[in-house]
């Protein structure tokens, strides 16, 4: 078995005067989960732009500010640490070699291009050992060099990929599904498409007719879609203007209740501060009265003692000589002044004087006493009215700040999910507007002879099937209901169930499926010494627990969510898979810093995957 070639390690964003915002994976099994509208979809989208994605990260309030992304990859056979840095807008990248401290930063441009080596797509493919690797791009036969991007998709599974009723290995697009079958073909042989003859010596299997009516089926099916929303590009781009007006006023006032509700939560953590220190005051004044109610206490013992002392002394300097009382010596054989000088007077007159002195310190320790307390009565005072200022905030912000921010968050959420519609909408147009520009082109061109000899897919059967019982092996051990016969459909790049094809199950099922195809395809890879990354990224492969689309679609009560975390965090201690989803895993299971929780209150541990109002 051959091991992990890439491991993901850490996600940041930084911006100018903006605390980072980042998040740390390891190895083995990581989960990342919470509510909603966290910034958990924005984690895998940020992950695929910084392998090389076009898309930029989503374009949410939290992110105003922040201008660079960083991600550090671990590259085990080389041992070496690289970080890699992009800027939100796009562009080309920046790696810095961690390991080396020393080393000099390089420019990787962020395109791939055939025959480069300064480009992110060829640096990581080196890595995995398949750099100038060559797929086919059409039945024809013609090829282009594979890019990582004909990998990511495997290793990076979005929520709206996951539950697609299209392959889990393919984008559903028809003019790459060749290119999408030959990446998938080499990744499972080890073998590329180097060795295929273009297959157009007297005849073009891709006539220009035959494109024409590609490109014709193509834009059907756009303007089909255009027509469910009903408007026109002038009413989009009209509405597109108005939208972007709203936004501006919603984040607008988004930032400056979001500085209100930071104001009040400073001035609330400053309250509690202050009753930290009262707290703290009072029971240093209580341990210093009860430390001088005990010296009061000595203090009297003393003046008792030396009052008995002085009594004593003036009565017997008042007795007269005689014999003692006790043996009956007489005055000339007692002792008394080897023991006290014979002064029994000055001995009476020093204990009243060391009377006077305790005396005055019993008034001094009274008046310390009587200042403690009233402090203490002034601390109290102040205690009893700081904590209801707290209540007081407290309630402000649980109440009014912040549900308020979080309205406005998920309103200004509904205003960018709009424009991200519009901005789908109005791509529609323009990409229909190229395929036309391609069709009058092809249209002009001379039509070439049909083909007889277009290369045909020689994806193995023995291959396939084995996939599929690695497959059905891991659906069984996560107990899927329908997994005692899993099989590959070639046409389709995807599996079949007990006789049901995938795309037949409702969203939540082929989420599981394709959560399983993705897992099954990095098992066979690694097991059979294939090229693979050695990471997964799955974003709500457990929808069914969650949005379930019917009652049929529905695992509530099922034991498939433990057995799905337990099997991957059992057999995969080795490998890196990264699971976001919305449900926490089972409690049972022992992540320690490999679990993430988002939890959308700013006043309870981590907000989401920005820090809240810095």
């Amino acid at each position: 078995m051959s091991g992990p070639t890439i491991f993901l390690r850490h996600l940041a964003f930084d911006g100018p005067d903006k605390v980072s915002a980042q998040v740390s994976f390891s190895q083995g099994l990581n989960v990342i989960c919470g509510a909603s509208d966290t910034g958990k979809s924005f984690v895998a989208e940020s992950m695929d732009f910084m392998l090389g994605g076009k898309d930029r990260p989503a374009d949410i309030p939290e992110r105003v500010g922040y201008d660079m992304v960083s991600l550090t990859l671990e590259a085990l056979r080389e041992q070496k640490t690289y970080l890699l840095q992009r800027a939100t807008a796009g562009g080309d990248f920046r790696r810095i070699e961690k390991s080396d401290p020393g080393s000099a930063s390089v420019v990787l441009q962020a395109q791939h291009q055939q025959g480069r080596t300064d480009t992110l797509s060829a640096w990581l493919l080196n890595m995995l050992d398949l750099a100038g690797r060559r797929i086919r791009k059409n039945a024809g036969g013609d090829q282009r060099s594979l890019s990582f991007r004909d990998l990511a998709r495997l290793v990076i599974l979005q929520q709206g990929e996951i539950s697609s009723k299209t392959s889990p290995y393919l984008t559903g697009q028809h003019v790459s599904k060749t290119a999408e079958v030959s990446a998938l073909k080499l990744i499972l042989t080890g073998v590329d498409d180097s060795a295929v003859v273009r297959a157009r010596p007297q005849a073009d299997t891709d006539t220009s007719a035959a494109k024409v009516e590609v490109l014709e089926g193509v834009i059907e099916q756009l303007r089909e879609d255009i027509s469910e929303t009903s408007a026109t590009e002038s009413e989009l781009r009209e509405q597109q203007e108005k939208l972007q007006a709203t936004m501006a006023l919603a984040n607008a006032t988004l930032r400056q209740a979001q500085l209100q509700l930071d104001a009040r939560m400073q001035e609330r953590r400053a309250t509690y501060h202050t009753l930290q220190q009262i707290s703290g005051r009072r029971e240093e004044i209580n341990n210093l009265l009860a430390r001088f109610e005990l010296l009061q206490k000595h203090y009297n013992v003393d003046l008792d003692r030396l009052a008995a002392i002085a009594e004593v002394g003036k009565f017997i300097s008042h007795l007269p000589e005689g014999p003692c009382p006790l043996c009956g010596a007489a005055s000339e054989h007692q002792h008394g002044a080897s023991d006290c000088d014979g002064n029994v007077a000055a001995v009476a007159t020093a204990a009243e004087a060391e009377q006077a002195k305790v005396r005055h310190l019993l008034v001094e320790l009274a008046v310390t006493v009587r200042d403690l307390g009233e402090e203490e009565a002034s601390l109290s005072g102040r205690s009893i009215d700081l904590t209801k200022q707290a209540r007081l905030q407290d309630r402000e912000i649980g109440e009014i700040l912040s549900p308020t921010v979080g309205d406005l968050r998920d309103e200004y959420s509904t205003f960018a999910e709009k424009a991200a519609d519009i901005r789908r909408q109005l791509s529609m147009f323009e990409r229909i507007a190229d395929l036309e520009k391609q069709k009058v082109k092809l249209q002009k061109a001379p039509e070439a002879e049909p083909s007889k000899s277009a290369v045909a897919n020689d994806l193995s059967k023995s291959v396939t099937n084995d996939l599929a019982l690695a497959v059905e092996r891991i659906l069984a051990a996560w107990n899927f209901p329908g997994a005692t016969r899993v099989t590959f459909d070639e046409s389709s790049a995807d599996f079949i169930c007990d006789g049901k094809p995938r795309g037949s199950f409702g969203a939540g099922f082929r989420a599981i499926i394709s959560a399983a195809a993705s897992v099954g395809l990095l098992e066979y890879c690694l097991e059979n010494g294939r090229p693979h990354p050695g990471f997964l990224v799955l974003e709500s492969p457990l929808l069914a627990y969650w949005k379930p689309e019917s009652s049929a679609d529905n695992l509530k009560g099922s034991d498939l969510k433990d057995r799905f975390y337990e099997y991957l965090n059992t057999q995969h201690k080795n490998n890196q898979i990264i699971v976001i989803e919305n449900e926490h895993p089972p409690a049972t299971l022992s992540l320690g810093d490999r679990l993430t929780v988002f939890t959308r209150n700013p006043l309870e541990g981590r907000f989401g995957f920005f820090p809240v109002g810095v």
